[in-house]
């Protein structure tokens, strides 16, 4: 996803310590990447290099957000909150990493990504050490106890976010032509991280009969948030370099024969699925799920 959100805090402010806890965020981040390891003959040269080059190049931090948010609502504390919330903007940048270097898209951000910076195999390396690092930041977690369902949770996003991965990757050689099946990738490939930051924060706090109810909410806004991307993205997902088109839903929609309505077939599924996304998120108990019902109203305002 690539949908420019810089204007979301002007609609939107963040609360002064939900900005505060995002800068925490930020240095727990950075400490991280001081913590790599110094060039040895088992460490690529450029691998510190290449991991502070992507995660310095900006990005919205939205599931970061969306974790403090929800996390500072359900009344968790705000040092736990920041662990929940670093942990998943480094997965969340571990798989753009290697999104990047499997569909050989060569710019992240305004700037090379990090196989065309530093080679492929860097690449897989920077990605796998983010992961890691995700995992372990969740070892600070103050409440011992909820550890290994958080260490649970995070596998079970992974492992669904990277069969999605490859669902998408084989559209390559199998073009969809449903929007089911187009649904299905979107909800493995985005949805599973989007929720993570919700679910995070309700298994933390002993939620955990609202676990469902946030990943359905999370699935919606995950389809309505890929749809506006695709909407914006139609020229560049065509690709004029000799590679595939791109899984793209108004692509989808003209090879089911919709050639002339694509584009407003879209915009109605997305205002669907965001529509959806802001009444499922106001049911979650505590506020939790305002961030995300900020987000989906905001998509919709700008379609």
């Amino acid at each position: 996803m690539s949908l420019n959100l810089v204007q979301l805090d002007l609609i939107h402010p963040a609360p002064p310590l939900i900005d505060t806890l995002l800068q925490g965020v930020e240095e727990h981040i950075l400490e991280l990447m001081g913590s790599i390891p110094p060039t040895d003959l088992y460490i690529p040269s450029d691998l510190k290099q290449a991991t502070i080059h992507h995660i310095t190049s900006g990005g919205q931090r939205i599931r970061a957000r969306l974790a403090l948010q929800a996390a500072i609502n359900l009344g968790l504390p705000p040092a736990d909150a920041i662990i929940i919330a670093t942990s998943v903007e480094l997965i969340h940048n571990a798989s753009l990493i290697h999104d990047d270097l499997q569909d050989r898209d060569r710019v992240r951000r305004g700037q090379s990504s990090v196989w065309v910076a530093f080679g492929d195999n860097v690449a897989i390396c920077s990605g796998d050490l983010l992961l890691s690092m995700a995992y372990q930041i969740l070892s600070q977690f103050s409440q011992y106890k909820w550890i290994p369902s958080l260490i649970k949770l995070v596998h079970a996003s992974i492992a669904q976010a990277i069969a999605g991965q490859c669902a998408d990757l084989q559209t390559q050689n199998h073009p969809v032509d449903s929007i089911h099946l187009f649904e299905k990738i979107v909800i493995g490939k985005s949805g599973a991280l989007l929720s993570l930051p919700l679910e995070l924060a309700l298994v933390a706090t002993d939620n955990f009969q609202a676990l469902s109810i946030a990943n359905q909410a999370s699935q919606s806004l995950a389809l309505g948030y890929q749809i506006v991307d695709d909407l914006n993205d139609i020229e560049r997902d065509i690709h004029t370099d000799g590679r595939l088109p791109s899984l793209n839903i108004c692509l989808v929609l003209q090879t089911m024969g919709h050639k002339d309505d694509s584009h407003s077939l879209a915009k109605k599924l997305a205002i669907k699925h965001l529509e959806k996304a802001q009444d499922l998120a106001q049911q979650l108990p505590n506020g939790a799920g305002d961030f995300t019902r900020e987000l989906a109203k905001y998509l919709v305002q700008h379609l």
